[in-house]
């Protein structure tokens, strides 16, 4: 799912789930529970998932997430170049108003690799925030009240 179509997706925080929809919606979240990397193969998973973390504040982690598996498929130099600056301004930059948090040795190695941009470059942050999201906030969200109605 592209960045800019989960940007629009969660910007008005209005997704309904009903009818047929709800019924295999409570199939694929029993699924999610099973593990976090189930979650994220699932567009609706990940959808949930943001809505959530978006009632907590801190959506910015599965945005930039998104941001780095769009990036990873990118092939036109000019095209990588300028996404890559555009991550790293909204999310990983201390001046960021999205910023995520990373720990600084991961900050710096993908500060100095801003100097020769190839689709890699977020790939330690990436793992990072996908490891503090699967601890921290995937265990809060499978616990949920907006979690456990999807199950019903």
């Amino acid at each position: 799912m592209a960045v800019n179509a989960v940007e629009k997706r969660f910007k008005n925080n209005v997704v309904e789930f009903a009818g047929p929809r709800r019924a295999s919606l409570a199939a694929k979240a029993k699924v999610w529970g099973h593990s976090f990397d189930d979650l994220l193969r699932d567009a609706d998973g990940i959808e949930a998932f943001a809505r959530f973390l978006k009632s907590e504040f801190s959506d910015e982690n599965i945005k930039f997430w998104l941001a780095c598996e769009e990036f990873k498929k990118m092939d036109n130099r000019l095209e990588i170049e300028s996404r890559a600056k555009w991550i790293y301004d909204t999310y990983v930059s201390r001046k960021a108003k999205t910023e995520i948090n990373l720990d600084s040795k991961t900050r710096s190695h993908i500060k100095k690799r801003m100097e020769s941009i190839d689709n890699n470059i977020f790939d330690q942050g990436q793992k990072c925030i996908k490891e503090l999201m699967a601890t921290d906030s995937y265990p809060r969200f499978i616990k949920s009240a907006k979690y456990r109605s999807m199950l019903a």
